[in-house]
């Protein structure tokens, strides 16, 4: 039936906690442990709701019946995807309350979480909806990637948030000529500093050309036909 006691709500609730485990720490989750769980005739349309550490799920779903899923370790009565999924034709879950998705929802709330525009803190779930945190998040982290290639790119996926977040390497643009407006230009000889064993020791600690500049023996040939002083 529709209607849930302690029994048969002792699973849903450890199949919710794992899926808050998979993307929420251990210091958070810590919080969960001491919170109570508790069935009552909720007023209205009511599905549950936490105050200091106890939540409280209507016994029947406000009426409208809890779907409360023999195997809720997958999600096979349910389609879709994204943070939502919609029950099919089959397996009990059109039409009822998901229990699952209620549970997860309200210990949400036991972890700090406040309501959320969909997903599962969205303050308002529909019969034969399932929303449940792995998903939540999942949803979240594809909102915040390119949703169109970007150039030179492949397509980014989950998996490349922290690359996609690093700095921008520095192009050089080798087409550039020293002789453009807004480039470099060469200093006067008066200006150039001269090069004495004093300003080595006092700047360079008495290094040597050859230790100050390891790699002056090292060339590089680019197929250029252009002068020198093009960068």
């Amino acid at each position: 039936g529709g209607s849930v006691d302690a029994a048969r709500l002792q699973p849903l609730m450890a199949e919710a906690l794992r899926r808050w485990s998979l993307v929420e720490d251990a210091s958070l989750m810590a919080a969960l442990g001491t919170v109570q769980i508790v069935v009552a005739d909720l007023p209205g349309d009511a599905l549950g709701e936490y105050i200091d550490g106890r939540i409280t799920i209507d016994i029947d779903a406000g009426g409208r019946g809890w779907f409360i899923d023999p195997t809720p370790l997958d999600d096979g009565e349910f389609s879709g995807t994204g943070a939502v999924l919609s029950a099919t034709s089959v397996g009990g879950a059109a039409g009822r309350i998901d229990l699952l998705s209620v549970l997860a929802h309200e210990m949400g709330h036991a972890i700090g979480f406040g309501h959320s525009a969909g997903g599962v803190m969205d303050e308002a779930r529909l019969p034969g909806q399932r929303a449940t945190p792995e998903r939540w998040l999942d949803a979240v982290v594809a909102a915040a990637l390119p949703t169109s290639p970007q150039p030179g790119n492949a397509w980014l996926g989950a998996a490349d948030i922290t690359a996609a977040a690093a700095p921008t390497p520095v192009v050089i643009d080798w087409s550039v000529a020293a002789t453009s407006p807004g480039t470099a230009r060469t200093l006067p000889a008066s200006a150039a500093p001269a090069s004495s064993w004093q300003q080595r020791f006092v700047n360079q600690l008495g290094a040597t050309p050859e230790r100050l500049h390891p790699n002056a023996g090292l060339r590089v040939h680019l197929p250029i036909a252009s002068p020198l002083s093009r960068l």
